[in-house]
């Protein structure tokens, strides 16, 4: 089927003498038509589209770029932003632990099996069961299953291996290697620590697209476990190591509700790594802070009602007297009032009364 080509109206009747320079012209205008609509990685034979790059670096989708020295994506959760103390507190509220350790406890609980994608293939039904055999041979297992989920709280979740050789029906196999009675083989990693590099087209050697740090104090060494030198990292609010692919491999990383953010909420970029209940509740979490901190204040101040001490008008003794009596009869969480009264033959100088406060302002 042929196709035609839009030509320039530019392009139109040119004399002889410069039709060599018209024809030069024409040349580019139609290399640059077919560049357009040709993906330069067709050119390359086996190669994926785009050669495996995407259209627009993700950071680079919102209104600012918010980072740091190492182009690290700030934390996005909404509670460590507003106060970390908040964050904590969060985790001390049990009508919010309660159902979070519910769901984690569920869900590590439930038995796991290795399925092969040919179940009539018998070698991939050997490697299935192996590898059912190898995680069975994890020491605290559920508990391992458990701090993964502590992603759904934080929005990430982070395990580090020790691998070691182990003999699993004969063969050695590698697997998280205890050490002593006390090493599992395997130590957690609050996601909180968790940092990701963002690219804005300026990585330098070994860095790349959304790799993965550590956050580390500052007197921590410049030599690694093996004892080469390592790199440390200005991140949002400390340092961190970033780790090489290699590294990498030796962690198991749990991300919830992977988002993007809005495009002028540049804060919250590093929602592309996961998002967790806790940022989604925090506002109201705090509202309700805020009405328990006023509840408990109308306690303190009102629930055994208001005290009305009355005096004779005027005699600095008898207000004396009465503060000496309301200070003796005075019950905690009352509110109390000296109220001068006119003196008379009706008037009861040491007159005392109580008025109950109604439940509905509380």
């Amino acid at each position: 089927m042929a196709t035609s080509i839009p030509v320039p109206e530019s392009f139109g009747f040119v004399p002889a003498a410069n039709r060599s320079e018209d024809a030069q012209r024409m040349t580019r205008w139609l290399n640059r038509y077919i560049d357009d609509r040709t993906d330069p990685a067709s050119k390359a034979p086996g190669a994926p589209p785009m050669y495996g790059q995407d259209n627009v670096p993700h950071v680079l989708t919102f209104s600012s770029l918010i980072g740091s020295f190492s182009r690290a994506y700030m934390n996005p959760d909404q509670a460590v932003m507003e106060s970390i103390d908040n964050a904590h507190k969060m985790t001390q509220d049990l009508s919010l632990t309660e159902c979070i350790e519910n769901r984690k406890r569920l869900t590590a609980l439930l038995e796991g099996e290795v399925v092969p994608e040919d179940k009539d293939n018998p070698y991939q039904v050997a490697v299935g069961e192996s590898l059912a055999k190898m995680m069975d041979r994890i020491r605290n297992f559920t508990e391992y299953k458990m701090w993964l989920m502590d992603a759904i709280w934080v929005g990430r979740s982070g395990i580090q291996h020790r691998y070691g050789w182990e003999n699993i029906n004969g063969r050695q196999r590698l697997i998280p290697k205890s050490q002593h009675a006390d090493d599992p083989g395997w130590a957690p990693i609050k996601g909180d620590k968790l940092v990701f590099r963002y690219d804005d087209g300026r990585l330098k050697h070994g860095e790349y697209a959304h790799q993965c740090g550590i956050r580390v104090a500052h007197n921590f060494g410049v030599v690694d476990r093996l004892g080469r030198e390592r790199k440390l990292e200005p991140v949002g609010d400390g340092l961190a190591v970033f780790l090489k692919p290699w590294e990498r491999n030796t962690m198991t990383i749990h991300k919830h509700m992977i988002e993007d953010a809005d495009f002028h909420y540049s804060h919250f970029a590093g929602s592309l790594h996961g998002v967790g209940i806790r940022s989604k509740i925090y506002w109201t979490w705090w509202l309700k802070q805020e009405a328990l901190a006023f509840m408990m204040q109308y306690l303190e101040r009102s629930a055994g009602g208001t005290e009305i001490f009355t005096y004779p008008s005027g005699d600095d003794k008898a207000l004396a007297r009465v503060k000496q009596a309301a200070m003796e009869k005075s019950a905690n969480g009352r509110n109390v009032i000296f109220f001068p009264r006119p003196p008379g033959e009706d008037a009861m100088a040491y007159d005392y009364n109580v008025v109950e406060n109604g439940m509905m302002g509380l």
